[in-house]
């Protein structure tokens, strides 16, 4: 327990780790986006929200 931050759960075996969004994968999502691709489609395939993807 010493290694956990103060708040932060422990994650569960087997679950999908959730990925930063950086500015370059929010820059490619965003690129997606604008040639037409649907924001739900490009969330999904980074692993992200729609908000997170948020043009």
């Amino acid at each position: 327990m010493a290694n956990r931050r103060r708040g932060q759960q422990p994650q569960k075996a087997g679950a999908p780790r959730k990925l930063k969004m950086t500015v370059a994968r929010k820059i490619k999502a965003i690129v997606r986006v604008i040639q037409g691709e649907p924001m739900d489609l490009v969330a999904r395939s980074f692993n992200v929200t729609a908000a997170d993807v948020g043009c």
